[in-house]
């Protein structure tokens, strides 16, 4: 009986294997997924060298999860796709350098524009309404603008 357990069974690694898959599942961040194919990889080479010692399948798990966590991170880790939407949380940030017109005058430095379909407070100096302005920066509540200069037309 003592034999059984302190020799683990190729099948003991499956299981912790299993293990790490199903936590990977409920706290996704794909490390634990490296480690549950190192836990697979060591009942592999288990099940083809029945009389490993436990030390050496330790020692293997240990490289195994080594080697795989570092190729990772090393060639994986980085990659992640744009994404067509990259100001999706914060459309503050995604209205910089844009210019629209005052649909309500800065008055006191506070005043208001339409983008779209919704209303932003800006702040800035004062500016009379339907003046074109650029938006240059944002707080958590409102929008920088600064006035656009009119240019002149070109009478050739």
């Amino acid at each position: 009986m003592m034999n059984a357990l302190s020799t683990p069974e190729f099948w003991y690694w499956w299981i912790l294997a299993t293990v790490f898959f199903g936590l990977e599942i409920t706290a996704p961040g794909a490390f634990l997924l490296w480690l549950g194919f190192a836990a697979t990889l060591t009942g592999f080479v288990s099940w083809a060298l029945p009389d490993l010692s436990s030390g050496i399948q330790l020692g293997l798990f240990a490289i195994f999860s080594l080697g795989l966590v570092f190729i990772w991170y090393r060639f994986f880790k980085g990659i992640n796709p744009r994404s067509s939407s990259p100001f999706l949380n914060n459309r503050a940030a995604g209205l910089v350098g844009t210019q629209h017109a005052l649909t309500q005058a800065i008055t006191d430095g506070i005043g208001k524009i339409k983008v779209h379909d919704s209303f932003w407070t800006v702040r800035g100096p004062d500016f009379p309404k339907g003046q074109t302005v650029k938006v240059t920066g944002y707080n958590s509540d409102h929008l920088i603008v600064e006035p656009v200069p009119k240019q002149k037309k070109d009478n050739r």
